[in-house]
């Protein structure tokens, strides 16, 4: 039975505090508080436990993160696969204003990590995966680690016959692209930076998919436009997806792209052809938004949030 693997190289510590109005430069009191440990690759693991689905999850993290993160995984069945050091993981902050539903965010990219800390994580990699395994491959990577880490794992997990699902930027991007990786899911910034194109209206976001299923290897390419929904496709036709969503209904988007990663490497799993697959995807990433949280959601709400999917043929 094929199995799905997420790689988190740079994870994080989310606080989330929630207030009624927040304003700059004040101090305010904070209705609710949560301290999230998380990361791209990690929080496809969470959307995959709520969609009933083990996983296994590799992680950098700091040693006095090690216990945050582990009870998690515990608690949501994920199988956990750390590789701890004398490093700090690093800490964002996100303010939810309830009077407005603006969501504020305050990031960090992190302390160095020492490249050793890849090399082991890779080598137990080689040995977990298998034919028909499903890799994901999220976020940034941390300072320290080689750019063409993405690559690597690529290019082993096509050698021992699994498909890799690539969600990052920059030159982990370029270089995971280079590679032929099975899926690249992308936003708008990691698009331009793929093709080159600003993206100003459908022409434009039509020609970029275009580029992208050109890339060599790639059977998906899906790309994110936020409150537009996607576009997606595959060699032989592409679509255009949305999920019309209710006055206040959406709460958070923190994640939304990863519980959408989640869908794409369940639906591979079950052997899912598009547009099915593309359908279920933005429907996980749109209960996703309607809860607190990343990689959060009900499980029924996918199943509502895909009798709302409204999905055009483009080719």
């Amino acid at each position: 039975m094929p199995q799905i693997h997420t790689v988190t190289l740079n994870p994080v510590i989310d606080l989330i505090y929630e207030t009624d109005r927040f304003e700059k430069g004040t101090t305010f009191r904070c209705g609710r508080y949560e301290q999230i440990p998380a990361g791209k690759g990690i929080n496809v693991s969470y959307a995959l436990s709520y969609l009933g689905e083990t996983s296994h999850a590799y992680l950098l993290i700091g040693e006095q993160e090690l216990s945050l993160f582990g009870r998690v995984c515990h608690e949501r069945g994920i199988q956990f696969h750390p590789f701890a050091g004398p490093f700090q993981t690093r800490y964002h902050c996100t303010i939810l204003e309830r009077a407005t539903g603006s969501v504020t965010h305050v990031q960090t990219t992190g302390m160095p990590v020492p490249s050793e800390a890849f090399e082991i994580l890779r080598h137990v990699l080689e040995q977990q995966i298998g034919p028909g395994d499903i890799l994901v491959l999220s976020g940034s990577i941390a300072p320290g680690l080689p750019a063409s880490a993405y690559r690597d794992l690529i290019e082993l997990s096509k050698a021992k016959g699994a498909l890799t699902i690539l969600d990052s930027s920059g030159p982990p991007l370029r270089l995971g692209t280079a590679a032929g990786p099975y899926v690249i899911k992308a936003n708008e910034k990691e698009t331009q930076e793929l093709t080159g194109l600003a993206l100003e209206n459908e022409t434009q976001e039509w020609e970029a998919l275009r580029r992208i299923r050109e890339i060599p290897g790639l059977a998906h390419g899906v790309i994110s436009l936020g409150e537009r929904g996607m576009i997606a496709g595959n060699h032989t036709a592409g679509w255009r997806l949305h999920v019309p969503m209710r006055p206040g209904e959406v709460k958070d988007t923190v994640g939304c792209g990863d519980s959408l990663v989640a869908g794409l490497a369940l639906g591979l799993k079950q052997g899912m052809q598009p547009p099915d697959l593309y359908r279920f995807a933005i429907a996980c990433a749109s209960a996703a938004a309607a809860q607190t949280g990343p990689g959060r959601f009900e499980k029924n709400a996918v199943e509502t949030m895909l009798n709302r999917v409204v999905c055009v043929k483009l080719t």
